[in-house]
């Protein structure tokens, strides 16, 4: 007669078998499946261990390649180009950023949200069709579109999102990310030249 599923008697093979297959990262409820030992006996086994975190996938090194070239290049949106590759927006981001030796910055989108509700945004009522942007000077323009790039590059903010705080449309929003994004490139680029120059 064998012993019942619930007991809480284990032997140390049966230990060592039940904690080799979670360190293997399989689930505690496929562990009692194969094991056909209770829930309880397979926790208590396991308790106190932690899986090792599994080795991050190697960077698709050519498909960053085609997906920065649409982006700096081609200036398709993220959200577009993320459809195409099945990723996320924010992935897209990265790795653009990554590839243009620009930092991450982790920031809530709770703190995001509240800059854009004092950056001034025109005002709206529901039956508008058109949103009318404020004139601004040209310093102001630029410490809009820097700060627009920032919003959008760094705090992952959607560009729908940027454009009604702002008072103007996605695509404006899209345009002023794109010229940020061929700014830098090429800054890092004359850069690397003077370095090969000087080297």
């Amino acid at each position: 007669m064998g012993r019942p599923r619930n007991s809480l008697n284990v032997t140390e093979q049966e230990r060592e078998h039940i904690r080799a297959l979670y360190l293997q990262g399989v689930r505690v409820a496929d562990i009692v499946r194969r094991t056909k030992r209770s829930d309880t006996v397979v926790s208590r086994a396991v308790q106190g261990m932690q899986r090792p975190r599994p080795v991050p996938r190697p960077r698709n090194t050519q498909r960053d390649k085609v997906i920065i070239k649409r982006v700096v290049e081609e200036g398709l949106p993220m959200a577009a180009v993320a459809r195409r590759f099945r990723l996320t927006p924010p992935r897209v981001c990265e790795i653009v950023r990554i590839a243009l030796g620009l930092k991450s910055k982790k920031q809530r989108a709770g703190q995001a949200r509240s800059t854009l509700s004092t950056a001034q945004p025109a005002k709206q009522s529901r039956r508008a069709a058109t949103v009318v942007a404020p004139v601004l000077t040209r310093a102001q323009q630029t410490r809009r579109n820097t700060r627009i790039a920032q919003l959008v590059l760094d705090e992952h903010v959607a560009a729908a999102l940027v454009a009604r705080g702002f008072g103007i449309s996605p695509a404006a929003v899209r345009r002023i990310v794109r010229l940020a994004l061929v700014s830098h490139a090429r800054a890092r680029h004359a850069h690397s030249k003077r370095g090969g120059l000087t080297g």
